[in-house]
């Protein structure tokens, strides 16, 4: 799937995203915080952005696939991307393009609805869904947990329980966010405990 994106929006765009997707590199050393899902959605951005073309017109309207002619003026370059996300979920590295930009903004329901086709193809991708959610937690300090167990609830179909159950990997990481997973679906992760916590630092810390 390739998005072409009018000349006007298409540099700014591309240098923006890659700017953004890397500023994790300049976090001081002893700063908390998941640089392995940073690090991973980096690598989806710098991915993702190959899908991003320029367009051979400046015509925004013709490159929004769900504005109208007369919205066209402030469709911006990431409406655009969204627009054919959305309506391509088979785009799997446009979506991830789209995720890789958005999770460290820290969104509240940790981008849900945008890992759903992910998961349903994939349920391990499911880990990523989960490390967002705790990355927006303890960055922004939003209690996602609520949001997080009913979106793993809905996805109950998607084998992701049984993934995360049975995930025997060598990767701690991994593992850390499964059981994590398992043990908000089983109601016995309290966030606010301060064990949850160390366990959390000793994954993501420096």
């Amino acid at each position: 799937m390739i998005v072409e994106l009018p000349g006007r929006l298409y540099s700014a765009f591309i240098d923006e995203t890659q700017r953004a997707a890397c500023a994790w590199r300049d976090v001081p050393a002893h700063a908390m915080v998941d640089r392995r899902l940073l690090s991973r959605m980096e690598e989806a951005v710098n991915a993702g952005l190959e899908c991003i073309q320029l367009g051979a017109t400046d015509d925004v309207a013709l490159h929004h696939e769900s504005a109208q002619r007369s919205e066209a003026p402030s469709a911006s370059p990431e409406a655009i991307v969204l627009a054919a996300t959305v309506a391509h979920p088979e785009a799997t590295r446009l979506r991830w393009l789209v995720v890789g930009y958005s999770v460290p903004r820290c969104p509240n329901d940790a981008c849900a609805e945008l890992f759903d086709p992910l998961v349903r193809a994939d349920a391990s991708v499911v880990v990523w869904h989960v490390a967002a959610s705790l990355f927006t937690r303890f960055q922004c300090g939003v209690d996602t947990q609520p949001m997080l167990a009913a979106q793993l609830r809905a996805w109950s179909g998607y084998g992701i329980e049984a993934w995360c159950r049975g995930y025997a990997g060598p990767d701690p990481y991994l593992s850390f966010m499964a059981r994590h997973a398992v043990g908000v679906l089983d109601d016995r992760v309290d966030a606010n405990d301060r064990r949850f916590h160390d366990a959390y630092e000793s994954f993501v810390g420096p």
